[in-house]
Protein backbone atom coordinates (compact mmCIF):
# COMPACT_ATOMS: atom_id res chain seq x y z
CA UNK A 1 0.00 0.00 0.00
CA UNK A 2 1.12 3.69 -0.63
CA UNK A 3 0.38 6.18 1.86
CA UNK A 4 0.57 9.73 1.95
CA UNK A 5 0.86 11.72 5.13
CA UNK A 6 -0.20 15.40 5.25
CA UNK A 7 0.20 16.99 8.46
CA UNK A 8 0.65 20.38 10.06
CA UNK A 9 4.05 21.82 9.26
CA UNK A 10 3.25 24.79 11.91
CA UNK A 11 2.66 22.36 14.67
CA UNK A 12 5.27 20.45 16.17
CA UNK A 13 3.06 17.42 17.46
CA UNK A 14 1.89 16.91 14.29
CA UNK A 15 4.98 16.98 12.08
CA UNK A 16 6.49 14.47 14.74
CA UNK A 17 3.27 12.39 14.32
CA UNK A 18 3.90 12.14 10.72
CA UNK A 19 7.36 10.96 11.44
CA UNK A 20 6.64 8.15 13.58
CA UNK A 21 3.75 6.90 11.62
CA UNK A 22 5.61 7.08 8.68
CA UNK A 23 8.60 4.80 10.48
CA UNK A 24 5.55 2.50 11.68
CA UNK A 25 3.97 2.05 8.49
CA UNK A 26 7.27 1.35 6.63
CA UNK A 27 8.18 -0.94 9.06
CA UNK A 28 4.91 -2.66 8.20
CA UNK A 29 6.25 -2.92 4.19
CA UNK A 30 4.65 0.07 3.54
CA UNK A 31 5.05 2.79 0.89
CA UNK A 32 4.57 6.32 2.70
CA UNK A 33 5.25 10.04 1.72
CA UNK A 34 5.11 12.73 3.61
CA UNK A 35 4.25 16.06 2.21
CA UNK A 36 7.14 18.46 2.23
CA UNK A 37 7.09 21.45 4.38
CA UNK A 38 5.82 24.84 2.70
CA UNK A 39 6.31 28.60 4.02
CA UNK A 40 5.45 28.96 7.31
CA UNK A 41 4.21 32.12 8.97
CA UNK A 42 7.09 34.52 9.89
CA UNK A 43 6.51 33.66 13.74
CA UNK A 44 6.48 29.30 12.59
CA UNK A 45 2.79 28.44 13.95
CA UNK A 46 -0.16 27.78 11.62
CA UNK A 47 -1.55 26.70 8.59
CA UNK A 48 1.72 26.27 5.55
CA UNK A 49 0.35 29.12 3.56
CA UNK A 50 0.24 28.25 -0.06
CA UNK A 51 0.29 29.73 -3.74
CA UNK A 52 -2.11 29.48 -6.19
CA UNK A 53 -1.12 28.16 -9.80
CA UNK A 54 -3.02 27.28 -12.98
CA UNK A 55 -2.79 23.77 -14.88
CA UNK A 56 -3.67 24.67 -18.57
CA UNK A 57 -4.21 22.37 -21.43
CA UNK A 58 -1.94 22.92 -24.51
CA UNK A 59 -4.09 26.00 -25.88
CA UNK A 60 -3.72 27.56 -22.93
CA UNK A 61 -6.74 26.84 -21.08
CA UNK A 62 -6.81 26.42 -17.66
CA UNK A 63 -8.32 23.18 -16.78
CA UNK A 64 -7.38 23.03 -12.66
CA UNK A 65 -5.77 25.29 -10.31
CA UNK A 66 -3.90 23.99 -7.71
CA UNK A 67 -1.49 25.37 -4.65
CA UNK A 68 1.94 25.51 -4.88
CA UNK A 69 4.25 22.57 -3.16
CA UNK A 70 1.46 20.66 -4.58
CA UNK A 71 2.44 17.03 -4.03
CA UNK A 72 0.95 14.39 -6.28
CA UNK A 73 -1.28 11.78 -4.71
CA UNK A 74 -2.99 10.21 -7.48
CA UNK A 75 -0.49 6.96 -7.56
CA UNK A 76 -1.96 6.32 -3.57
CA UNK A 77 -4.02 4.27 -2.11
CA UNK A 78 -4.63 6.26 1.09
CA UNK A 79 -4.21 10.14 2.40
CA UNK A 80 -4.06 10.93 5.88
CA UNK A 81 -4.48 13.84 7.15
CA UNK A 82 -2.68 14.92 10.73
CA UNK A 83 -3.66 18.35 11.77
CA UNK A 84 -6.70 20.23 12.72
CA UNK A 85 -9.96 20.46 9.53
CA UNK A 86 -7.61 23.23 7.82
CA UNK A 87 -5.05 20.49 7.09
CA UNK A 88 -7.92 17.75 6.23
CA UNK A 89 -8.74 20.58 3.27
CA UNK A 90 -5.71 20.90 2.56
CA UNK A 91 -5.14 17.09 2.53
CA UNK A 92 -8.29 17.50 -0.06
CA UNK A 93 -6.84 19.63 -2.42
CA UNK A 94 -4.59 16.83 -3.33
CA UNK A 95 -7.31 14.36 -3.33
CA UNK A 96 -9.60 16.38 -5.43
CA UNK A 97 -12.04 14.21 -7.29
CA UNK A 98 -9.58 11.39 -7.36
CA UNK A 99 -11.67 9.20 -5.56
CA UNK A 100 -8.70 8.38 -3.53
CA UNK A 101 -9.70 7.40 0.75
CA UNK A 102 -8.99 10.93 2.95
CA UNK A 103 -8.66 9.77 6.91
CA UNK A 104 -8.11 12.43 8.96
CA UNK A 105 -6.60 12.90 12.24
CA UNK A 106 -7.17 15.47 14.99
CA UNK A 107 -4.40 17.19 15.93
CA UNK A 108 -6.10 20.78 16.30
CA UNK A 109 -9.31 22.05 18.24
CA UNK A 110 -12.61 21.50 16.41
CA UNK A 111 -11.98 18.34 14.15
CA UNK A 112 -15.16 18.10 12.91
CA UNK A 113 -13.83 16.29 9.39
CA UNK A 114 -11.86 13.66 11.54
CA UNK A 115 -11.95 10.23 11.47
CA UNK A 116 -10.08 9.87 14.77
CA UNK A 117 -8.13 11.72 17.77
CA UNK A 118 -4.23 11.81 17.67
CA UNK A 119 -4.06 9.50 20.56
CA UNK A 120 -5.39 6.61 18.58
CA UNK A 121 -3.83 7.63 16.15
CA UNK A 122 -2.31 3.79 15.37
CA UNK A 123 -5.53 1.77 16.10
CA UNK A 124 -7.49 3.96 13.78
CA UNK A 125 -4.68 3.64 10.81
CA UNK A 126 -4.91 0.30 11.31
CA UNK A 127 -8.35 -0.15 10.79
CA UNK A 128 -8.39 1.85 7.65
CA UNK A 129 -5.97 -0.67 6.41
CA UNK A 130 -8.29 -3.51 6.96
CA UNK A 131 -10.99 -1.40 5.68
CA UNK A 132 -12.77 -1.28 9.00
CA UNK A 133 -13.76 2.25 8.96
CA UNK A 134 -16.91 3.64 7.52
CA UNK A 135 -16.81 5.51 3.97
CA UNK A 136 -18.11 8.89 4.00
CA UNK A 137 -18.85 10.41 0.63
CA UNK A 138 -19.30 13.91 0.45
CA UNK A 139 -19.96 16.30 -2.34
CA UNK A 140 -17.18 18.61 -3.47
CA UNK A 141 -17.69 21.95 -5.66
CA UNK A 142 -15.80 23.07 -9.07
CA UNK A 143 -15.69 26.54 -8.82
CA UNK A 144 -15.30 28.34 -12.44
CA UNK A 145 -14.49 31.76 -12.36
CA UNK A 146 -15.07 33.26 -15.86
CA UNK A 147 -13.08 36.43 -17.17
CA UNK A 148 -14.48 38.88 -19.69
CA UNK A 149 -11.45 38.75 -21.41
CA UNK A 150 -12.51 35.13 -22.13
CA UNK A 151 -9.71 32.96 -19.79
CA UNK A 152 -11.41 30.84 -16.94
CA UNK A 153 -10.03 29.26 -13.52
CA UNK A 154 -11.26 26.62 -11.73
CA UNK A 155 -11.40 25.51 -8.23
CA UNK A 156 -11.81 22.75 -6.01
CA UNK A 157 -13.66 23.22 -2.55
CA UNK A 158 -14.49 20.45 -0.41
CA UNK A 159 -16.13 23.27 2.15
CA UNK A 160 -17.04 26.16 0.25
CA UNK A 161 -16.64 29.04 -2.08
CA UNK A 162 -16.76 32.87 -0.44
CA UNK A 163 -17.02 36.11 -1.94
CA UNK A 164 -16.39 38.64 0.67
CA UNK A 165 -14.73 42.16 0.40
CA UNK A 166 -11.56 43.18 2.55
CA UNK A 167 -13.43 46.22 4.03
CA UNK A 168 -16.06 47.29 5.34
CA UNK A 169 -17.27 48.41 2.03
CA UNK A 170 -20.48 46.43 0.87
CA UNK A 171 -20.89 44.20 -2.22
CA UNK A 172 -23.27 44.39 -4.85
CA UNK A 173 -23.63 41.24 -6.40
CA UNK A 174 -26.78 38.96 -8.75
CA UNK A 175 -27.37 35.14 -7.46
CA UNK A 176 -28.57 32.71 -10.43
CA UNK A 177 -29.82 29.29 -10.29
CA UNK A 178 -29.85 27.45 -13.24
CA UNK A 179 -29.92 30.89 -15.26
CA UNK A 180 -32.69 32.22 -13.05
CA UNK A 181 -32.34 35.48 -11.41
CA UNK A 182 -33.11 34.61 -7.56
CA UNK A 183 -32.11 38.21 -6.05
CA UNK A 184 -30.00 40.80 -6.22
CA UNK A 185 -28.51 42.14 -3.16
CA UNK A 186 -25.57 44.25 -1.38
CA UNK A 187 -24.43 43.04 1.67
CA UNK A 188 -20.71 41.67 3.42
CA UNK A 189 -21.04 39.12 0.82
CA UNK A 190 -22.32 35.34 -0.16
CA UNK A 191 -21.43 31.58 0.80
CA UNK A 192 -22.09 28.75 -1.68
CA UNK A 193 -20.93 25.75 0.06
CA UNK A 194 -21.51 21.94 0.07
CA UNK A 195 -23.07 20.10 3.25
CA UNK A 196 -19.75 19.25 4.30
CA UNK A 197 -19.29 23.35 4.27
CA UNK A 198 -22.85 23.74 6.11
CA UNK A 199 -20.98 23.13 9.63
CA UNK A 200 -18.08 25.40 8.56
CA UNK A 201 -18.30 29.34 7.66
CA UNK A 202 -21.61 28.82 6.86
CA UNK A 203 -22.91 28.15 10.09
CA UNK A 204 -21.52 31.07 11.86
CA UNK A 205 -23.52 33.00 9.26
CA UNK A 206 -26.75 31.53 9.76
CA UNK A 207 -26.85 28.72 7.71
CA UNK A 208 -28.04 25.46 9.03
CA UNK A 209 -26.72 22.01 9.61
CA UNK A 210 -27.15 20.15 6.43
CA UNK A 211 -26.27 15.76 6.63
CA UNK A 212 -23.31 14.97 4.39
CA UNK A 213 -25.88 12.90 2.05
CA UNK A 214 -27.52 16.02 0.62
CA UNK A 215 -25.44 16.72 -3.08
CA UNK A 216 -25.94 20.29 -4.04
CA UNK A 217 -24.92 23.22 -3.13
CA UNK A 218 -26.07 25.82 -0.27
CA UNK A 219 -26.15 29.66 -0.54
CA UNK A 220 -25.93 31.98 2.43
CA UNK A 221 -25.65 35.28 1.68
CA UNK A 222 -23.35 37.04 4.40
CA UNK A 223 -25.27 40.33 6.19
CA UNK A 224 -27.82 41.22 3.24
CA UNK A 225 -28.83 45.06 3.63
CA UNK A 226 -32.17 43.57 2.34
CA UNK A 227 -34.81 40.94 3.26
CA UNK A 228 -35.54 39.45 0.41
CA UNK A 229 -32.20 37.05 0.33
CA UNK A 230 -32.52 34.37 2.35
CA UNK A 231 -30.16 30.99 2.08
CA UNK A 232 -31.46 28.29 -0.42
CA UNK A 233 -30.96 24.75 -0.95
CA UNK A 234 -29.89 23.57 -3.94
CA UNK A 235 -30.34 20.62 -6.13
CA UNK A 236 -27.52 17.93 -6.77
CA UNK A 237 -27.37 19.29 -10.49
CA UNK A 238 -27.99 23.15 -9.87
CA UNK A 239 -25.78 25.77 -10.74
CA UNK A 240 -24.94 28.69 -8.92
CA UNK A 241 -24.17 31.51 -10.79
CA UNK A 242 -22.63 34.82 -9.17
CA UNK A 243 -22.08 38.22 -11.00
CA UNK A 244 -21.04 41.61 -9.66
CA UNK A 245 -22.69 44.25 -10.05
CA UNK A 246 -20.15 46.58 -8.75
CA UNK A 247 -17.06 46.24 -11.34
CA UNK A 248 -14.72 49.23 -10.32
CA UNK A 249 -13.59 48.02 -6.56
CA UNK A 250 -11.00 45.47 -6.66
CA UNK A 251 -11.08 45.22 -2.93
CA UNK A 252 -13.48 42.37 -3.12
CA UNK A 253 -12.00 38.41 -3.33
CA UNK A 254 -13.06 34.78 -4.02
CA UNK A 255 -11.90 32.51 -1.07
CA UNK A 256 -11.84 28.98 -1.58
CA UNK A 257 -11.86 26.66 1.50
CA UNK A 258 -10.59 29.93 3.66
CA UNK A 259 -7.63 30.38 1.11
CA UNK A 260 -7.46 33.54 -1.07
CA UNK A 261 -7.36 33.26 -4.67
CA UNK A 262 -6.70 35.96 -7.28
CA UNK A 263 -10.04 35.37 -9.34
CA UNK A 264 -12.20 38.21 -7.44
CA UNK A 265 -9.75 40.86 -8.09
CA UNK A 266 -10.75 43.42 -10.23
CA UNK A 267 -14.55 42.71 -10.45
CA UNK A 268 -14.49 41.68 -14.39
CA UNK A 269 -15.73 38.03 -13.86
CA UNK A 270 -18.48 35.98 -13.37
CA UNK A 271 -18.76 32.67 -10.90
CA UNK A 272 -20.23 29.43 -12.09
CA UNK A 273 -20.45 26.77 -8.90
CA UNK A 274 -21.28 23.31 -9.28
CA UNK A 275 -21.38 19.79 -7.63
CA UNK A 276 -18.16 18.39 -8.67
CA UNK A 277 -17.90 15.17 -10.96
CA UNK A 278 -16.82 13.05 -8.11
CA UNK A 279 -17.10 12.31 -4.32
CA UNK A 280 -14.41 12.91 -1.74
CA UNK A 281 -14.23 9.68 0.39
CA UNK A 282 -13.72 10.35 4.06
CA UNK A 283 -13.00 8.05 6.43
CA UNK A 284 -14.70 7.67 9.48
CA UNK A 285 -15.66 5.64 12.42
CA UNK A 286 -18.29 3.18 12.18
CA UNK A 287 -20.29 4.49 15.34
CA UNK A 288 -19.39 8.25 14.57
CA UNK A 289 -22.33 9.63 13.14
CA UNK A 290 -23.04 13.08 11.39
CA UNK A 291 -25.79 14.02 14.18
CA UNK A 292 -23.66 12.64 17.07
CA UNK A 293 -21.13 14.72 15.59
CA UNK A 294 -23.26 18.19 15.72
CA UNK A 295 -24.36 17.46 19.22
CA UNK A 296 -20.93 16.76 20.54
CA UNK A 297 -18.96 19.69 18.84
CA UNK A 298 -21.36 22.33 19.13
CA UNK A 299 -24.29 21.46 20.98
CA UNK A 300 -22.83 20.18 24.00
Amino acid sequence: MKVALVPNHGMAKSRDAAERLGDWLRGKGEEVHIEGASVLDADGEGEATEAWYAVRDARGHVQEVLHDHAMDVRSCDLVIALGGDGTTLRAARLVGFSGIPLLSLNFGRLGFLSGGDAGDMFDVVTQAMRDELRISPRAALSVEVLHASGGADLYFALNEAVLHADTCKAVDFSLAVNDVELFTMRGDGIIVCTATGSTAYALSAGGPFVTPEHRGPLIVPLAPHTLKARPVVCGSDDVVGIVRQDTTSSDVHLFVDGKMTQAGDGGNSAISIRRGPADVILLKPKADTFYRSCARTFLS
